[in-house]
């Protein structure tokens, strides 16, 4: 029996669209042209897996919005059914590819992800769509946003910021890692512009820490990995 076998559907989509599929056996990961074209195939379900603030900040056209981090995320995808293609991803990649295997453990036969997440998709010039009545985040809605049970980490950024883009494999690690104790909470400050006022934000990247709705840790510009799970470590 063949292992890792790529359907003819996905086949004919690499390619159209003449881009490589990074694969380990099950998985597959479709560069944006690539995820692009599998948006076409019939009855294929687009599933957007980001937070709430994320898929209201930018989403792509037609996508089911489900949130990875919501209580019934596995009763949410049980009642689309299993037996369709599924396309999933998220802000950048780090979500899509926890929820992608939960997919396959329901039964999916085919789930492939977004190499990248939206990140990828905007910067290879691919159109998103936003909602205006929830992008920009108020003070009381931030403040909701901070778990009541467990660590939150805020991380201010913006999408030219350099340092930014360098520390998030960082951000993403810990909130995989760190799950059970951390939450974490990502701010784009040209879309947020009034609540990064409100909060004093003077640098980007600037981190805050929350325990029970307070600042316990903050930290502005560029920082380490190990500086971001010491803190964490020193919180919990």
């Amino acid at each position: 029996m063949r292992k890792c076998m790529i359907s003819s559907l996905l086949l004919a989509a690499i390619l159209f669209a003449g881009m490589p599929v990074m694969a380990a056996p099950g998985k597959y990961l479709l560069k944006p042209s690539a995820f692009q074209h599998c948006m076409q195939w019939q009855r294929v379900l687009l599933i957007d897996v980001s937070t709430q603030d994320e898929y209201a900040q930018g989403h792509i056209k037609g996508a089911i919005h489900i949130d990875w981090t919501g209580s019934d995320f596995d009763e949410q995808i049980a009642a689309l059914g299993n037996d369709r293609p599924a396309l999933v991803y998220d802000n950048n990649g780090s979500k899509s590819s926890l929820a992608a295997d939960n997919l396959r453990h329901a039964g999916f036969k085919e789930v492939y992800e977004l190499k990248g997440g939206l990140q990828d998709w905007i910067a290879d010039k691919k159109q998103v769509e936003k909602d205006p009545a929830l992008m920009e985040m108020s003070i009381e809605r931030y403040r909701q946003q901070l778990a009541a049970d467990k660590l939150t980490l805020v991380d201010f950024s913006a999408p030219w910021c350099v340092p930014c883009r360098n520390m998030a494999p960082f951000v993403d690690a810990l909130e995989k890692d760190k799950a059970d104790v951390v939450k974490v909470l990502r701010i784009n400050t040209d879309e947020n512009q009034q609540l990064a006022t409100e909060l004093q934000i003077t640098g980007l990247p600037t981190v805050f820490i929350y325990k029970q709705g307070k600042v316990v840790w903050r930290h502005i510009g560029y920082t380490t990995k190990e500086v971001l799970y010491q803190a964490v470590d020193g919180l919990k």
